[in-house]
């Protein structure tokens, strides 16, 4: 029995191994005209199950690649393949993903009711075969008092909601997602962020960008780090903190930080100054060249009393900062605003109970 039980695994293992990925890129370029270069030899690839990020600025090619990816957008050179099939065979790709981009393409003068509809026609079903599933979304994203109104009507959050509603209606193999927080409050997010991570323990595929570093460090498997439309650097949140990130030494002192008696004190040692104020010091510290304990007694042998101390892990923040000698700082995404005045507050959707 046990013999059985081996093969069967090993022959299991074979098959899983030889399953094509969900989703891979090979060089994908992007140009468009005056030689404007949004995405530049953008490879990436995501395993089932996994959770994978594209982080960046605006500006930084996030959205170009992502609908590449979804078969909107045609690459001027390279390849992507959903599932082993390439992106430029859309009619049997497009069954295989849900995709909820930044610019969310919801048209005002319909209903959230109605969008559903439409959303299950370009799929191939039949309202009543979703009705159930759509339902349950509505109610998953708090959308119940909204399904009826006209999209105008919505706040640029509720808008949101309703496009990462309508990405899952069909229950996609692979998900894609564009800055899916954006507009959404904090309890909104906090709520997609357990949305996310449910998807991921069904066996989905997750694809998708954000400015927002907490969010991938806490959802994804992989990153990939993009600027200037180029991948800067790509691995688990954690490999990447441990390969390019020192951690931070963050002191309490008894009394406000004399500047003169601390620059003696580290004078020679690898650390570097990342903030001081008041009865506060925060210190990169090169552990491969010298030990937290040797810090402190440095600035204890300059009758600099400290009070209290803890050694901060690397972020993600730092990680980005290494590569592009800059801070992440995530910006308001530009929306058109979809105004339609007091139209926009009728009701609508007769087919929805």
């Amino acid at each position: 029995m046990t013999a059985v039980r081996t093969v069967s695994a090993t022959r299991e293992s074979q098959s899983a191994s030889e399953q094509p990925l969900p989703v891979e890129a090979m060089r994908l370029t992007k140009t468009y005209a005056g030689n404007v270069k949004a995405a530049k030899d953008i490879s990436l690839h995501a395993g089932v199950g996994e959770v994978v990020g594209v982080v960046g600025p605006n500006g930084a090619g996030k959205s170009t690649t992502l609908k590449m990816l979804a078969t909107l957008l045609r690459p001027t050179s390279g390849s992507a393949r959903i599932c082993g099939i390439p992106t430029t065979e859309t009619a049997k790709v497009r069954p295989l993903i849900g995709v909820a981009l930044q610019d969310v393409g919801l048209d005002p003068l319909m209903t959230g009711c109605e969008h559903f509809q439409v959303q299950a026609a370009i799929n191939g079903f039949r309202f009543a075969q979703v009705e159930a599933r759509a339902a349950e979304l509505v109610d998953q994203f708090s959308l119940g008092s909204y399904v009826k109104r006209y999209v105008g009507a919505y706040s640029g959050g509720t808008q949101r909601r309703l496009a990462l509603a309508l990405a899952l209606l069909t229950d996609p193999k692979v998900i894609i997602f564009d800055e899916p927080s954006a507009g959404l409050d904090p309890r909104a997010r906090q709520d997609l962020l357990g949305i996310v991570k449910a998807l991921k323990e069904s066996g989905r595929t997750i694809v998708f960008s954000t400015q927002y570093l907490e969010e991938a460090d806490a959802l994804c498997d992989r990153i990939y780090l993009i600027d200037g439309g180029v991948i800067v650097a790509n691995g688990s949140p954690d490999s990447l903190k441990r390969k390019v990130a020192d951690p931070t030494l963050q002191l309490a002192l008894d009394h406000p930080s004399d500047d003169h008696r601390i620059d003696a004190a580290l004078a020679g040692l690898p650390v570097d100054v990342v903030d001081r104020n008041g009865n506060a010091l925060s210190l990169k510290v090169d552990e491969s060249k010298v030990k937290p304990t040797q810090v402190l007694l440095a600035l204890d042998g300059r009758g600099i009393a400290i009070k209290g101390f803890r050694l901060a892990p690397p972020s993600l923040d730092d990680v980005f900062f290494h590569f592009t000698q800059r801070s992440l700082q995530p910006e308001p995404l530009e929306k058109p605003h979809m105004d339609l005045g007091t139209r926009t507050h009728r009701g609508g959707g007769k087919r929805w109970k």
